[in-house]
């Protein structure tokens, strides 16, 4: 026999419903003096406003979300020749009517990290197997509908049940209800619902048919109103479903204020979003702008551990709805792997209307003191799988030990089908937003094509990711004060992929310089020259697989265009290659007091004159093809001239130091005996590093990266500005 246990009390419960304490006892009492216990005009009136709130033609009263579910079912003649359709992730009360009738049901797996039915899997399954009935869930009020499945319907001509307990009153994007397209919505009004009648729910249809089948269904299968029940006789199949006047009294009660309680849970959503941060919880966040999440769903690392962890703070845990196939009561169809991996994982944390945001905010407060069993890896994730990733980057993220590389996203299915050969313990999918979407990665490297990646990185910064994309952050100074404005307020780290700056050789020729030009051991520093030879080589790329395919998905960009140059292929040149050169000048000098004098920008050469300082400082790039690689800076002294030689980037070679005198021709090495060291590899440790341990500063911080963004402009428009004066002069 099972014996009755009280609960834990506990300081912050799992659900708070809004208190109308104050007008339940007057308003039982009225329904007591009243002696009309059932279906009397309570129940009519909240089946009225009901009505006026879904803007439906039917709403049938019941006790509680699992009657309305039966009812409906049985409305639908379901029977042992039946075949259904179901989301595995739902409540067991969906389906139980259908089988207990005998029907055959199939279950479908959930989309990754979403509660919702996977509308890919539930479509194949429609044509498979041709279903009668298709129960179609809303958990978490998230709307759950498919413009596909729409057009299945026509073509295969089955019903659908709309299981809407959880998402009332939900609009969709088209502003419609949840649970009101179909022939029947099912919705649920017991205690933890945003309005409840204390225990109770209803159907949903705009068929008159459907209606007095309903109606009849829930009065033991007579037709006609209760009081005159014994002298019909039943027509159909049907149970003793019909909902009490207390319930439904308690329900117009609730009722009042809806707007109030539809923002209370919409803010605690929203505050959980903005203050939870604790890199060993994760929220289960939603994907459309139109859901109304009235739980707040999380995974934690070791739900274990972290229930014990809240049941000593005082704050009450629900387990979340465990899938169907778990309960063995079903035949196994299929593999749910996302469904079971969020069964097993997921807990609701504290919300509903009752609660104000100070104690939420409380709440959190608490969580974010919560600590994983062990040091948790960072979650990464890769946009674009290309030629860069491959020899760059998914080498030095597999090896590096403060990450996890989860998943990498590429378009093309050539280069899709080689990574899964090669990685196949990492996730290889084809749309780069499932990797922004991905609650669980917290980091996104983006190597992309270059007019894609400020959009890509901005969506990843939307999504509470720290980002480190390949050059260049941004066409514009708008565009990069857009991205760190977004940076700044949500307190991320993005940084923009320069290498130079982890070259420990350029390290030490940047302490060097600025020793000698204080000593003056070689003289007064004269002229500066950094120079550019690179767009055109002979040099090869290391083995990687290329694809068979160009990439047909347009991705969305922002402009590209200049307001001071025509030409987009020069535009292209300046920030993908010249700027590696700016970026450089800003290591050495800070780019904020160098002063632009005169500029030469056209398609095949850039010269800018600059000085810093009083010495005159100095840029070359042009387009010409060249056979050896040819970037660095000179540094002339009084007495000689130091040169500083970057090699190839795909080299695994260091960068060349030193100096030769005035008058002697032998070059002496600055800086012998430096181990190699992978500059890439250093940069991209460097950043996941201080992601890890939550540092403020990194190299290449976009912060850094915008003031270079505003030099380029500045050099650009005083081109423009010299180009107008010289034709002014012509004319």
């Amino acid at each position: 026999m099972l014996k009755y246990l009280p609960q834990k009390k506990v300081r912050f419960p799992w659900f708070k419903p809004a208190s109308h304490d104050q007008f339940y006892a007057r308003g039982i009492m009225q329904i007591i003096n009243e002696k009309r216990m059932t279906v009397g005009k309570e129940c009519y009136q909240l089946e009225d406003k009901l009505k006026k709130i879904l803007k439906v033609k039917h709403v049938i009263l019941t006790t509680s979300g699992t009657s309305a579910l039966a009812m409906a079912t049985i409305a639908m003649d379901v029977n042992h020749k039946t075949k259904v359709l179901c989301t595995d992730m739902t409540w067991i009360a969906t389906v139980n009517t259908a089988k207990i009738m005998g029907a055959e049901i199939i279950l479908i797996d959930t989309e990754k990290r979403s509660q919702r039915v996977s509308f890919a899997a539930i479509n194949k399954y429609i044509k498979k197997y041709k279903p009668d009935l298709v129960y179609l869930v809303h958990l978490n009020g998230e709307p759950t509908y498919n413009e596909e499945f729409n057009k299945l319907k026509k073509i295969y001509g089955f019903s659908v049940i709309e299981d809407a307990a959880q998402s009332f009153p939900v609009k969709t994007k088209d502003n419609k209800f949840c649970g009101t397209q179909y022939e029947v919505g099912c919705f649920s009004l017991s205690i933890s619902k945003l309005v409840n009648m204390v225990y109770g729910g209803f159907c949903v249809t705009n068929s008159d048919k459907l209606a007095s089948k309903l109606v009849s269904i829930r009065n033991n299968g007579v037709k006609g109103i209760p009081e005159f029940a014994d002298m019909e006789i039943a027509s159909s199949q049907g149970l003793n479903l019909k909902p009490s006047n207390i319930h439904a009294k308690l329900g117009l009660i609730n009722l009042h204020n809806i707007n109030k309680k539809i923002n209370a849970v919409s803010n605690i959503y929203k505050t959980y979003i903005k203050n939870l941060k604790n890199r060993f919880i994760t929220i289960l966040r939603t994907e459309d702008k139109n859901a109304l999440p009235i739980y707040i769903l999380a995974i934690p690392q070791s739900r274990k551990k972290f229930i014990k962890f809240c049941s000593k703070n005082g704050i009450g845990l629900h387990y979340n709805i465990r899938t169907l196939h778990e309960t063995k009561l079903f035949k196994n169809n299929g593999n749910f792997i996302n469904s079971t991996r969020q069964s097993k994982n997921i807990v609701r944390l504290p919300s509903g209307p009752g609660y104000s945001l100070n104690d939420i905010k409380k709440i959190i407060k608490i969580l974010n003191k919560y600590k994983g069993e062990k040091a948790k890896k960072l979650n990464v994730g890769i946009i674009g799988g290309g030629h860069i990733s491959q020899i760059l980057y998914i080498p030095a993220i597999l090896k590096n030990k403060f990450c996890k590389l989860v998943s990498i996203s590429d378009e093309r299915e050539s280069i899709r089908n080689y990574l899964e050969k090669k990685y196949n313990n990492v996730e290889i999918i084809d749309n780069h937003k499932d990797i922004i979407k991905n609650n669980e990665i917290e980091v996104v490297f983006v190597i992309m094509p270059m007019k894609t990646q400020s959009k890509i990185s901005y969506d990843c910064l939307r999504y509470k990711k720290n980002v480190f994309s390949e050059k260049p952050m941004a066409f514009s100074l708008s565009q990069a004060k857009k991205l760190n404005s977004l940076k700044r307020k949500l307190k991320l780290n993005y940084s923009i992929g320069f290498v130079k700056r982890f070259d420990p050789i350029v390290n030490f020729a940047k302490k060097y310089i600025k020793n000698v030009m204080s000593n003056k051991k070689h003289g007064n520093l004269k002229k500066i020259t950094f120079y550019n030879y690179t767009f055109k080589n002979s040099l090869k790329r290391p083995k990687h697989k290329k694809p068979k395919e160009s990439r047909k998905q347009r991705l969305e960009e922002w402009s590209t265009k200049s307001k001071y140059l025509k030409n987009p292929n020069t535009i292209d040149w300046i920030y993908n290659n010249i700027s590696h050169d700016i970026n450089l000048i800003n290591y050495f000098f800070d780019i904020s007091k160098v002063k632009i004098k005169n500029t030469i920008i056209n398609s095949n050469n850039i010269f800018l004159g600059l000085k810093y300082l009083s010495t005159p400082v100095y840029l070359e790039a042009n387009k010409a093809f060249h056979k050896a690689w040819r970037e660095g800076a000179d540094f002339v002294f009084g007495k000689g001239v130091i040169n500083l030689s970057v090699p190839f980037v795909f080299n695994k070679k260091n960068s060349i130091f030193t100096y030769k005198a005035e008058n002697k021709n032998e070059i002496v090495n600055l800086c012998k005996g430096q181990k190699f060291k992978n500059v890439h590899k250093e940069q991209i440790n460097h950043f996941i590093k201080n992601v890890y341990f939550n540092k403020k500063y990194f190299e290449n911080s976009t912060d850094i990266i915008e003031k270079e963004i505003q030099f380029i402009e500045k050099f650009l428009i005083h081109d423009k500005n010299s180009a107008n004066r010289h034709t002014n002069n012509k004319i």
